[in-house]
C-alpha cells in the first residue's frame, strides 16, 4: 500500500506517470472509493445529501472525463491506469487540503486570510499541473494541450458543485 501511495506522490511531483501504476481493477476500485471519501471529507457542504451528491458528481465527472478523452484519441486501453492515477493523486490534494483546512480553519469562512487563500490557490493550479501531466502522458498530448484539459476538467467540476453547494445552500 505504501508502494503504490508513493507512486501517487511521485506523479505529484512530476516524476512519474500513469504508465507507473499497475494495471489493476481492484487498485482502480479502491482508488475511486477513496477519491469519493476524500470528496465527502473536503466538501464545504453541510448537510451529508448536498455533500454526498456534491462527492459523487466529482466522481463520476472525473471518471468520464478519463473515459471520454481516452476514447476521442482512440486509447481506451489506457483507462484503468489513467482513472487510478487522477483519482490517486486527487486523494493525494484531498489529504493536502484536509491538513491545509485543519491548521488554516478560517478558509472555511466567508473571508478567509490571505495566507489560506494563497495557499489554497496554489494547490489547485498544482494539482491542474499534475492532472495535466497525467493527461499528457495518457492521451499522448504536448503538456500545454493536458493542462488545457485539465483547466476545463476543473471548471467543470467547479461549475457543478458549485451549482450544487448553490441549490443547498
Amino acid at each position: 500500500m505504501l508502494t503504490i501511495l508513493n507512486v501517487f506522490i511521485e506523479i505529484c511531483r512530476f516524476r512519474a506517470g500513469p504508465q507507473d501504476i499497475p494495471h489493476s481493477r481492484f487498485l482502480l476500485v479502491w482508488t475511486v472509493i477513496a477519491y469519493f471519501l476524500i470528496g465527502l471529507a473536503t466538501s464545504p457542504l453541510e448537510q451529508f445529501v448536498p455533500k454526498t451528491i456534491s462527492a459523487v458528481a466529482d466522481t463520476f465527472m472525473l471518471v468520464g472525463f478519463a473515459l471520454a478523452g481516452l476514447w476521442v484519441r482512440n486509447l481506451s486501453n489506457r483507462g484503468i491506469q489513467t482513472i487510478t492515477a487522477l483519482a490517486g493523486t486527487g486523494v493525494v490534494f484531498g489529504i493536502i487540503s484536509l491538513v491545509v483546512l485543519l491548521v488554516f480553519p478560517d478558509f472555511r469562512i466567508s473571508e478567509p486570510s490571505v495566507f489560506s487563500s494563497i495557499l489554497i490557490l496554489s494547490l489547485v493550479i498544482w494539482n491542474i499541473a499534475v492532472i495535466g501531466h497525467i493527461l499528457k502522458s495518457s492521451l499522448d498530448l504536448p503538456l500545454w494541450a493536458g493542462i488545457g484539459v485539465a483547466v476545463l476538467f476543473v471548471y467543470t467540476t467547479l461549475r457543478v458543485t458549485g451549482a450544487i453547494y448553490v441549490a443547498h445552500s
